[in-house]
């Protein structure tokens, strides 16, 4: 009789265990997928979890996920279980997300209300406090501007042969009727270790579409199955494509570089190849590009989140000095970009405007789209678009067409297909100006459109030059190059002032040393210290020493351009040291250090700068510093390698800089 309640009992028990084990592996895997930034498949695993576990760290959770996803009125619904909730002081944040997500849903007295609220605990010179100020100034504005629509511009979506369930964006006219845009639709090559079961990732693709009634075709070589294709952009002559590749780990978030493609005599475009620095940079993102002749000078605007960011991505722009070289970017400043993202510039040269959209400027929803005017080489404030250009949710991709009163532009607004009932994804839409309040670009003579920089010199215009000075300031642009040597390189132990060694075998030992540096600097901090110390060291070998490599190449290639032009060039080139020794002998290794960049000219190219030496048209005057300029502070105690060896701030020191480029 005990043994069969004993299997009665168990039999009763087993679908309670069995639930609750499969409920563990559901919030598992939400949470899993959470930190993968995988937030749709996030949304979905907790959706299963609150079936029978309807706590408020989980809706909190879900919420979250939600958000992220654009999925804001599932989102509004949990944050407000949160909010109701007795246990909602836990969440510090709920009342900032909550009228976030309200204002997302175009609920603009509640979110009013509930910014106000959040304010009342908001901490002083918080990042959060900042936000829901800017944020509550911006429910005001957005009902005035959802009050008042253009009437100058209608707007339209493109159909369903173009826009699909998934994310469709980023398009621009190729030539009347023909567009190429970018859909977030097909599945990425799984892993060969990937575990089957989970979910499949997909990847975006750059498509052409000869019309806008039939659904875009592969641009086979542009595409893969690993990686993102997107955001792509013509030349002004229609001879370059550019656009970003972008790492498909995750579908929401990724990092990216700009590529270009060349067309071919068959029409097709070529094998894409990747923009060196300075203008990608191993380890942040570099999207978004345009590429727009501006007075006879063409420039790429771009977004980023690189060093020198006011915030998130910013938008910056640089020269183009060939289809693929461009001179040191630079930043729009704050007047543009602020703490939050701006994204997708489109520069209109004959008005001097910049579209872009951005997080942060006063808007109606997430990103809203804006203009900026450029007046005496100052940004003006950015005016909010407006209806039917903004909405409450996410509107960007702003671009025109070559008639220059219509174009595209991307949005998840109320109405877009969707791969759930929610607006999680972009599609495209086409505005139209109801008059041509636009101005007709003049055709441009003389677009660039030579393939290197050394077509484009090889004719000087005029007697004194055409523009040579012009381009040797540009490559000044991209100065000083600094090249980076490990302790007392090259030759160490030695008072000679020079060295036989050219820069290449200094650098390739001292990239081999990087785990080397990581090791014996950061091993000394506590482990939450560590972690922060050596994410500094590896941006410092992966973005400035071997990316100032990649740069004195590109400009090595830049400057031979110019020699075989006939143009006769000093390169001025100082040494530094880092101060673990005496004045003298830093002296001498700072000369040893402009040695070797200077040996470098002689082997670039098997030695194709010889030549010029030889002649009398480049020279390279030394200007040794040693340790005087080091900055205070910087450990010089032998005893203490870890620090005035190892460090990133005394190994910023051991370089030499090539500083000026000028007519010899």
């Amino acid at each position: 009789m005990k043994t069969s309640l004993t299997i009665s009992f168990l039999f009763l028990i087993l679908p309670i265990l069995t639930m609750a084990q499969t409920l563990h592996a559901y919030e598992k895997a939400a949470d899993e997928a959470y930190e993968k930034e995988d937030y749709y498949n996030a949304v979905y695993y907790y959706e299963l979890v609150l079936k029978s576990k309807e706590k408020p760290g989980i809706y909190y959770k879900y919420a979250e996920a939600c958000r992220h996803s654009f999925a804001y009125r599932k989102a509004e619904e949990a944050y407000k279980k949160v909010v109701e909730h007795k246990d909602r002081d836990r969440y510090d944040k709920v009342d900032f997300y909550y009228a976030l997500t309200l204002k997302h849903n175009g609920k603009y007295d509640e979110a009013a209300a509930a910014f106000q609220k959040f304010l009342t605990t908001a901490a002083a010179n918080d990042y959060y406090k900042a936000k829901a100020e800017q944020e509550l100034a911006s429910c005001s504005l957005a009902k005035s501007l959802a009050d008042k629509p253009v009437d100058s511009i209608k707007i339209e979506r493109l159909g369903d042969n173009i826009n699909t369930e998934y994310s469709d964006f980023g398009a621009h006219e190729v030539k009347a009727g023909q567009i190429y845009y970018s859909s977030l639709r097909f599945e990425r090559k799984p892993d060969a270790n990937a575990n089957k079961k989970e979910p499949k990732r997909l990847i975006s693709k750059l498509l052409d579409a000869k019309n806008l009634e039939n659904r875009g075709n592969n641009i086979p070589i542009i595409n893969s199955t690993e990686m993102h294709s997107a955001n792509s952009c013509l030349s002004a002559d229609g001879q370059r494509l550019y656009f970003t590749k972008c790492s498909g780990d995750r579908s929401d978030s990724v990092r990216c570089q700009i590529y270009y493609s060349k067309i071919q005599p068959n029409g097709n475009w070529s094998k894409p190849y990747k923009l060196p620095a300075p203008l990608n940079l191993e380890g942040y993102s570099v999207s978004h590009p345009q590429v727009v002749v501006d007075n006879g000078q063409e420039w790429i605007y771009f977004s980023s989140d690189r060093p020198g960011t006011e915030g998130a991505m910013d938008i910056w722009r640089a020269k183009m000095l060939s289809d693929s070289l461009t001179g040191q970017p630079e930043n729009l400043g704050k007047t543009i970009n602020t703490i939050e993202n701006e994204v997708t510039p489109f520069f209109h040269a004959n008005t001097q405007t910049l579209y872009f959209a951005s997080q942060w400027h006063q808007g109606m929803g997430g990103y809203d789209i804006f203009h900026a005017s450029l007046q005496a080489n100052k940004w003006q404030k950015p005016v909010n678009m407006g209806t039917p250009i903004n909405s409450a949710a996410n509107d960007l991709y702003w671009v025109f067409s070559q008639d220059d009163s219509t174009g595209y532009f991307a949005s998840n607004r109320s109405g877009s297909m969707t791969i759930t009932e929610e607006s999680c994804c972009n599609d495209i839409y086409k505005f139209a100006y109801s008059k041509n309040i636009r101005l007709i670009p003049p055709s441009i003579d003389t677009p660039l459109t030579d393939t290197n920089l050394i077509t484009q010199i090889d004719t000087p215009k005029t007697a004194d030059g055409g523009g040579i000075d012009k381009k040797i300031e540009e490559l000044n642009s991209m100065l000083p190059l600094k090249l980076y040597f490990h302790n007392d390189e090259p030759d160490s132990n030695t008072t000679v002032a020079f060295t036989d060694k050219p820069y290449q075998l200094p650098y390739d030992h001292y990239i081999t040393l990087q785990e080397d540096y990581v090791r014996e600097h950061a091993g000394q901090f506590d482990v939450e210290k560590q972690i922060l110390v050596t994410k500094k060291i590896n941006d410092f070998f992966d973005l400035e020493v071997k990316g100032e490599y990649a740069r004195m190449n590109a400009f090595f290639k830049a400057i031979l351009g110019l020699l075989e032009a006939g143009i006769s060039l000093e390169v001025q080139i100082k040494g530094y040291t880092s101060p673990r020794s005496y004045e003298g002998y830093n002296v001498q290794l700072a000369h040893r250090r402009i040695t070797s960049v200077r040996k470098q000219f002689f082997i670039y190219e098997n030695g194709i700068f010889i030549k010029f030496f030889q002649k009398g048209l480049l020279t390279v005057t030394e200007l040794p510093l040693g340790e005087s300029t080091a900055p205070k502070g910087i450990s010089d105690a032998f005893n203490d390698p870890k620090n005035s060896i190892y460090s990133v701030e005394a190994s910023k020191e051991r370089r030499a800089e090539i500083v000026i480029l000028q007519r010899n």
